[in-house]
């Protein structure tokens, strides 16, 4: 997989959603946590911290995802010997696998639509595995057709996919198309248009460890990104201090407007209003807030390169930590976190802890053995109160 660095702390809040509502006059549903222990796979209750084992062995390797209306389980199953993994779904209110056989197989990313009615996956080509074909499938109809090959991979550099996502709406999907090379990988961008799965592909200035994250327009006609112009200086100090430009896509055309010229200050809080501007904000002494039209992002006169201010230079002992990540419940009251204690040199522990959301204070504490041991609380569309 490309390798994406993040500096500083981050505290991530992710929300999830789906299931058929519940009648409001019952009594609120249980919030479940999914994790490992072990060879065992278990359903915390996040209320009284009960379990459920569910009845098979897992892995190490295992990895699994909850489905948007919290029904199945993707399940990648692996071990030592079969890597990537093989793909299959697990029923939990059948308690029972929905195909005897894996969809498929070397699998190296999996992601349910919105509806739960498809599965977008990557898989090795089986007559060239140094490259890789993005395939759709149906659980309707059980139909899985190809979208999107890569064809740069070769004996010496593997060309594969990855960062597989839906557009708010389901009209595009997105996937990083990457190679492999000494040192790190070369990372391009594709939107697809999920009607005719046509797409273009979109390049950072610099695709060396190139990231992208787009943030979508309402109706998923367009996007911005940020983009660098350098991403990571060599494999030994894989960061740089960059701070990246604005740019506006067309999602169909992928034809490409740059509105910042400033990639040594951070253009943060990016956004679309309600109007369906673009807006951001800079620091330098105070805060400034910038709001454009459609028509004023896409006529910004360009900066020669001699005249933007550039970035010093980052030293290696200047690269950070990963950052803990706050996983809140359907019940926005209720999260989990993993967070890691050094006992020894070369020795952690890992505690799984269930508490508040704001992070303050715990309820729960489970001793587990990796950051990938926990799955994430199973989806619900309940309408929980507030607090």
């Amino acid at each position: 997989m490309p390798r994406f660095h993040l500096t500083g702390l981050l505290i991530v809040l992710l929300t999830v959603s789906a299931v058929p509502a519940i009648a409001q006059d019952d009594d609120p549903p249980t919030p479940q946590l999914l994790y490992r222990d072990g060879t065992r796979l278990l359903l915390l209750d996040g209320y009284t911290g009960e379990t459920e084992e569910l009845p098979f062995a897992v892995s190490e390797w295992d990895t699994f995802t909850w489905s948007p209306d919290g029904r199945y389980l993707l399940a990648q199953l692996r071990d030592e010997n079969t890597w990537p993994s093989c793909i299959n779904l697990y029923d939990l209110d059948n308690a029972a696998w929905l195909y005897d056989e894996p969809i498929a197989c070397e699998v190296g990313h999996g992601l349910f639509s919105g509806d739960n009615t498809q599965l977008v996956y990557s898989v090795p080509l089986p007559d060239d595995p140094h490259n890789a074909a993005l395939r759709l499938h149906s659980l309707s109809d059980e139909t899985d057709i190809e979208l999107y090959r890569t064809l740069e991979g070769n004996l010496a550099n593997n060309a594969n996919l990855a960062n597989v996502e839906w557009s708010p709406t389901e009209a595009y999907l997105t996937f990083i198309s990457y190679k492999w090379i000494m040192g790190g990988t070369l990372n391009r961008f594709v939107v697809m248009n999920t009607d005719n799965f046509e797409y273009v592909t979109i390049n950072a200035p610099n695709i060396y460890y190139a990231s992208y994250k787009p943030i979508w327009s309402p109706d998923d006609s367009r996007f911005i990104m940020r983009l660098q112009g350098e991403y990571a200086y060599s494999g030994a100090i894989p960061t740089t201090n960059h701070s990246g430009d604005v740019y506006l896509f067309d999602a169909d055309t992928g034809e490409e407007f740059r509105v910042t010229y400033s990639p040594a200050m951070q253009e943060f809080d990016l956004r679309w209003t309600d109007e369906g501007e673009i807006a951001y904000s800079t620091r330098e002494v105070i805060i400034h807030q910038t709001q454009l039209t459609i028509a004023e992002a896409m006529n910004v006169d360009p900066v020669a390169p001699e005249d933007m201010v550039t970035p010093e230079p980052i030293r290696q002992e200047d690269y950070f930590s990963t950052p803990i990540e706050i996983v809140v419940s359907p019940d926005p009251s209720l999260a989990a976190w993993i967070d890691r204690e050094e006992v020894w040199e070369s020795s952690d522990v890992y505690r799984l802890y269930v508490g508040s959301a704001n992070g303050d204070n715990h309820n729960y504490v489970i001793r587990v053995w990796d950051e990938d041991d926990f799955f994430g609380w199973r989806p619900s569309d309940y309408d929980y109160p507030q607090g």
